[in-house]
């Protein structure tokens, strides 16, 4: 009776480090995508009513965007780009 009791003891603290541990990493999450969509998440909180739904959308919209591999321009790509969209401002006489 004594091993199955220490069984019971080593699984609840078992179960109570992984709870603090989860709910660790949670608070960590919100966190960090507190920080990186700042405008954002108190918009998304409100709009999904829930702070999990709220980010489980942040971090989608997150994976779509890291999945695109948006890379900068070089300086002489977006000077050209800008001259480009400078140029689109010009009214055409008609």
């Amino acid at each position: 009776m004594g091993a199955l009791l220490w069984i019971v003891v080593i699984l609840v603290i078992l179960a109570i480090g992984g709870a603090i541990a989860r709910s660790a990493m949670r608070k960590q999450r919100s966190q960090q995508l507190r920080g990186q969509f700042v405008p954002e998440y108190d918009h998304m909180v409100q709009q999904y009513q829930d702070p999990r739904s709220a980010e489980r959308a942040l971090e989608d919209r997150q994976k779509r965007v890291d999945y695109l591999q948006i890379l900068p321009l070089a300086t002489a790509g977006a000077q050209s780009l800008q001259r480009g969209v400078a140029w689109c401002a010009v009214p055409l006489r008609g």
